[in-house]
This record gives C-alpha cells, structure tokens and sequence, in this order.
C-alpha cells in the first residue's frame, strides 16, 4: 500500500492515522527524507509506505545509490544491472495507491513517474540488449495511462471533472462518478459538521473613480479595466472597511458563543474575487456529478493546427525526441545543448511571425495540448508516437517563447484616486439548496481557450466612466473620500499644508474651507 500526497511535509495526522492501524515494526515507514529511503523501502517490500508524490522521480537515482553507484549519473554496467533488476521486481508487485487529497495535479508528470516506477506495464523489459531512445519512448507512453497492477483509491471534498475523470468508475449514467459519497448535508445532519451557510451574509461595494492627471491616453479596456479594479481592492479604504466589518462581526455575533476561545478564518483571493466563493462552493454541498466528459479529439485538431502554423518543424521534434528520450545510462552532459539546439529555431521562427496576435494565438494552443495531452494520456490509452513526442517537445518549448504580456501589462496606480466609497450590507440570513433541485456539477476539458478576442483601446476617461456607471450608486457626502483627499493634498502642497499647521495652531479646529482655496 502507497499512501501519497503531493505536499512537500507530509501531514503528521495522516502518518499518525496509518500507524494506528498497524504498530508492527518494519509494516509501515513514512519517507521524510530522501528518494533512496523510498527506494530503499519498495525494495523491501515495506507492506505501507508513506510518502509524498514528489519523490517518485528520483527513485531510479535512490536504486543506483542502493547498488553502490558513487555517481548516478555515470554508474557501471553492474551498477545499471542490479537497479533494473529491483525495478523490474518492485514492479511485479500489485499496489494500492490511496491519494489522501486527490485533485487534477496528480494527473501530470509527477504522477507519470509513479507509474513508470509501480507500474507492469511500463517495467523494464530483461534483456541482453541496452535500450535506445526508442525503447524508453514507449516505456514513457505505456507508463501514462492505467497499470494492470496498481488501484488508486482518493479522497476529497471538492471534485473537479478531472479528478472524477482520472479516480472515479463508470456509474449507471455511463459517467465517471465517486464509489462512495458521505456529502456535506448529510456530515451537517448527522451534526459532524456546523452548518456554514445557515447565517450568511453578502455585502456590495459601491465607487466612484476620478482621473489625476491631466492627459488622456488611450488604453486597452479590458487591461485598464483590470488595473483599475486591482487598485480599489488594494485601496487602504476598501481594506479598512472590510475588515472593520469581519471583526465586528466576530466579536458582536460569534465570540459569546465560544466562550472566547474561538480561532476566526478570513479567506481573501488575488485572483479570484471573493463574490465567487459561494458560486464555487454550490456543487460540493450535495454530489458532485460530472456533466461533460473529456473530449479526446481536442488533441489530434490542435496537433493539426499548431502544425499548421509552422513554428516547428516535424523533423526536429523527432530530432528533439532522440536526445530527450534517450535512456538515463546513456544520458550525457552535452544533451542539454542539444535539445536547446533543437529548441532554437522553432523560438526564432515564432519571434518573426508578424504580430502579437500570430505569437499569443501559437503559445496559448501549444499550452492548451500540452495541459490537455497531459491529463487525458492518464486515462487514455494512446498510441500515437506523434502525439507523445509533441507533448514533451512543446512541454520544454514553452518557457523558451517570450512573453508579450508584460510588456502590454497596464498600470494606472498614480493616475486615478478614489473619489466616494460604500460598502454596503445586502443580505443577511441563511440559504437553502433544496434536494429537489437541480444537480449541480462540473465538467472536464471539452474545448480548449486558445484564441484571444482583441482588446479594444478607448481614454481612460471612458473607461473610468463605464467603471464608475457600474459600480456607482446616489453617494451622499459620508460616502465622500475627505481625509484621502488632505492626505493628499498635504503631501504635495506646501501651502496647503502650511495652512492646515497655522489654523490648527490658533483654533481648536483647522478651517477646512479656508486651506481648500489654495
């Protein structure tokens, strides 16, 4: 038994939980070290092995180490002998593979080393014969997709199609689904769980944006539309307010409950705005469904049109693939000039295509395959040599093709100022989600995002008009930015500051209208 996880410190529960199951010593181990003390223990054949997910690719060097090699990089024949033989034994074994966590990140190469490890099919065949290139190349392609002698079992609480897609079984609807479902209504009816949306409350946010400088220039709108909503949810104002709201809360409605020994969470997004939140957790409160399954033609129409946009040519894919695939024993120091040989002239050919446009349209659909080849290769059983070799040569391709997005990237912190400000309490109560409604569920990749529509440039007055149109409201004076506004004006202007230091000095209250003047 192999229980993974793909955190870099293994979760001393999860450890503690195994060990309550069996206290014979030499039955369980917990890898916190090395890959040779994972290699060390499949060898063994240790019964329950604890380890995280990132360790798998570096078990063939932990064999090497194991049969003496002082370099794993340059070992002896003998050496390459005895670690393919305890390969090929650890992978006679059979395995059960318990993700603690399972999600779509265990479907990428990571997740391919342990199979190539575990895995019947993708063992390392006996002979007298060294392999070549070719040879690991199928090895590669066989240790993708499902092994004979390995059963995953995984656990989690909020399912992606993906995850669905690479853990769970055909259900009576001809779906991937879960074998086992304890869901959040029922943990909260059988009281395991408090009820978290049995008191919830939304608030809006409400502005008004001004322009600072006197010119007008003209900005991608949906690039300037972002910088500007980036600035007001990084604003002190917007920041203060909401947390004057949080610890209100907490400390009028939800302390005396606790008996003030309670701990409160305050969950903030950079990405993602937290509006989304409860959209996001609607199809985890009862089953998760999968509604669309994968689409596997996605693959062979993007291989046809990244062909076609001739970046790359075929011949040096194949060329890539003679180096990339060699086996690791015949690995040398001098590869890694080759393939960036094979690399360049597909990079040279994307910077002279003729606009942004051709560039971004290229990168996206080349990330899109490559995001796509490597998931669906887990559940699928491909055998086109093609399609593998464009994976792995577009997978090191990508970091070698520049960016144009920040450079085109659009930053309006020093042009606009945030004129009137609400933050509003719109609901507050609990909210149900009936069982005789509709199913929520989620999908796996069917189409692929790869073209950018083109973003239109207008001022920046307009764009801050639109904004303002959108999030405005009938602001009254208390919604006005006073104090942001003597802020500001005392740090630039020396006489208004000046003003503000002699009205103080001979009033009790400085004259506000009287500074306002200068």
């Amino acid at each position: 038994m192999i229980v993974i996880t793909d955190r870099q410190v293994l979760d001393r529960h999860m450890q503690d939980a195994i060990y309550q199951i069996e206290h014979a010593q030499g039955v369980v181990k917990a890898i916190d070290q090395d890959s040779k003390q994972l290699a060390d223990a499949l060898m063994d054949g240790t019964k329950i092995v604890v380890t995280t997910l990132q360790k798998f690719p570096f078990v063939l060097r932990g064999l090497l180490r194991a049969a003496g090699a002082e370099n794993v990089d340059a070992p002896t024949k003998e050496e390459r002998a005895q670690a393919g033989a305890w390969e090929a034994e650890i992978a006679k074994r059979r395995y059960a593979v318990i993700a603690d966590e399972a999600h779509s990140g265990q479907s990428g190469e990571t997740a391919k080393e342990l199979k190539a490890i575990l895995g019947a099919g993708a063992a390392p065949e006996n002979g007298d014969e060294e392999p070549d290139w070719e040879d690991n190349f199928n090895r590669v392609m066989q240790s993708r997709g499902p092994q004979p002698n390995i059963s995953f079992f995984a656990f989690t609480a909020t399912p992606k199609g993906k995850t669905l897609e690479l853990f769970g079984r055909i259900g009576n609807s001809g779906k991937p689904e879960a074998f086992h479902l304890y869901s959040m209504r029922q943990a909260i009816e059988e009281r395991y769980i408090l009820d978290v949306v049995k008191n919830y409350t939304t608030y809006k946010t409400y502005f008004k944006l001004v322009k600072k400088i006197e010119d007008d220039p003209d900005l991608p709108k949906k690039k300037a539309a972002r910088a500007l909503a980036k600035f007001l949810v990084l604003h002190p104002t917007n920041i203060e307010q909401k947390i004057e709201v949080i610890v209100e809360h907490f400390r009028r409605h939800v302390k005396h409950h606790l008996d003030g020994r309670a701990k409160a969470m305050v969950v903030t997004a950079s990405r993602l705005q937290a509006v989304k939140y409860f959209d996001a957790f609607k199809p985890y409160y009862d089953a998760t469904s999968l509604q669309e399954v994968s689409d596997p033609s996605q693959l062979d129409k993007l291989k046809f049109e990244l062909d076609s946009l001739q970046v790359y040519h075929w011949s040096e894919v194949e060329a890539f693939a003679h180096v990339f695939y060699r086996p690791p024993a015949k690995q040398t120091a001098a590869d890694h000039a080759r393939i960036h040989n094979h690399l360049q002239p597909a990079v040279d050919r994307f910077k002279a295509l003729a606009s942004d446009e051709l560039r971004d349209d290229f990168r996206d659909k080349l990330a899109g395959y490559v995001r796509v080849y490597s998931f669906l290769s887990q559940i699928m059983p491909y055998a086109d040599p093609d399609l593998e070799m464009l994976y792995s040569y577009g997978r090191s391709l990508l970091p070698n093709l520049p960016s144009s997005t920040e450079q085109n990237s659009v930053n309006l912190g020093d042009d606009v100022s945030l004129h009137y400000y609400r933050l509003q309490r719109v609901f507050s109560g609990a909210i149900e989600l009936h069982e005789d409604v509709d199913e929520y569920g989620v999908k796996s990749p069917t189409d692929v995002g790869s073209r950018k529509a083109k973003d239109e440039k207008a001022p920046l007055s307009e764009i801050i008009e639109l904004l303002n149109e959108r999030f405005g409201t009938n602001f009254t004076e208390a919604d006005r930015l006073f104090f942001e506004q003597i802020k500001e004006k005392t740090t630039s202007n020396p006489k208004w500051s000046n003003c503000v230091r002699q009205t103080h000095s001979i009033n009790s209250s400085w004259d506000y209208e009287s500074c306002s003047r200068i």
